[in-house]
């Protein structure tokens, strides 16, 4: 595919019937839709009724729809400088030569891959003889419905082929199986690893502010508040909890950016999601830490000591 006296270049075809954009819901940015009006929006190669023989198509060019992408690949800087004008294209044998195709429309970019691959350049062009697939739109809801009654019909029509459909969302799921798969083991062991953190939060708060009761107790004799009390723990508990986040946080900002790196569009990794995460975690150090030293608080300190 080239544009007239330039260079060679790869774009994606579809081979589509007129209620193709309308039933994938494909949004016309500029130009208009193909349609059976025309005679040269029907590229058709076959001795079927309104078919062309390869030569005769070749002499006669046919009239196609670009992508966005397509468009930006061909040298084009936006739809209004696109629209109208003619690219070759490889449809029949190079024997007769590239076939002239004017560009009548422009659409939108559609993924037809995983969210891993890029988008493809798209170049559509009206065939009936080209078309591999039925696509029909359901009402929401009745998918499975549908799709039951088109199997009923083609096994009555076409009782020795097999029948061979399947949803749109059968498809997309099956194309991110592997990262869906991913995700759930990862929050599994995101789950398991935020428990244990908890617990071991838990445990060396209890067991730092147990080992300090009697220091308590003598500051509460002394005239100490529930706030000072507070203060005295606390900053030896936070500081752990920040050393950790200052070792952990970029390890995941690094394993994070890397699986992102594996998607064409992704999401930025904000500071801010990571200074929520310190901030969680120390805010959880703290609530256990309160809990605790309100706990002793309310211990009358003859107790404190006695028991030390």
């Amino acid at each position: 595919m080239r544009k007239p006296g330039g260079k060679q270049i790869q774009i994606g075809w579809a081979a589509v019937d007129p209620a193709f954009f309308d039933t994938m819901q494909i949004p016309i940015v500029a130009g208009r839709d193909l349609t059976r009006d025309y005679a040269l929006d029907d590229v058709t190669i076959s001795e079927l009724e309104g078919g062309i023989d390869e030569a005769a198509l070749a002499r006669r060019g046919g009239n196609v729809i670009a992508s966005m992408s397509a468009i930006k690949r061909l040298g084009f800087s936006d739809p209004a400088a696109a629209s109208g004008q003619q690219i070759d294209i490889g449809l029949v044998d190079l024997t007769y030569g590239l076939v002239p195709m004017t560009i009548i429309g422009i659409v939108d970019d559609v993924r037809y891959r995983s969210l891993r691959d890029p988008i493809r350049p798209m170049i559509y062009f009206q065939s009936r003889e080209s078309a591999r697939y039925l696509l029909v739109r359901a009402r929401p809801g009745e998918e499975t419905i549908v799709l039951g009654k088109i199997r009923d019909i083609w096994t009555r029509l076409f009782p020795d082929q097999p029948f061979s459909g399947r949803l749109l969302g059968q498809e997309v799921a099956a194309l991110h199986a592997e990262d869906t798969t991913k995700t759930k083991t990862l929050a599994f062991f995101t789950i398991l690893a935020i428990a244990l953190a908890c617990s071991g939060i838990y445990g060396t708060v209890a067991f730092s502010v147990e080992r300090r009761r009697k220091e308590v107790a003598i500051h509460k004799i002394v005239g100490a508040n529930r706030t000072d009390m507070l203060h005295l723990i606390t900053l030896q508990i936070l500081k752990p909890i920040l050393f950790a986040n200052i070792l952990t946080l970029p390890v995941a900002w690094w394993a994070m950016r890397h699986w992102l790196d594996g998607f064409e569009n992704r999401i930025d990794l904000s500071p801010t999601l990571f200074l929520a995460t310190a901030l969680g975690t120390a805010a959880l150090g703290l609530l256990i830490v309160t809990g605790h030293v309100l706990n002793i608080a309310r211990t009358p300190p003859a107790h404190a000591l006695r028991t030390e």
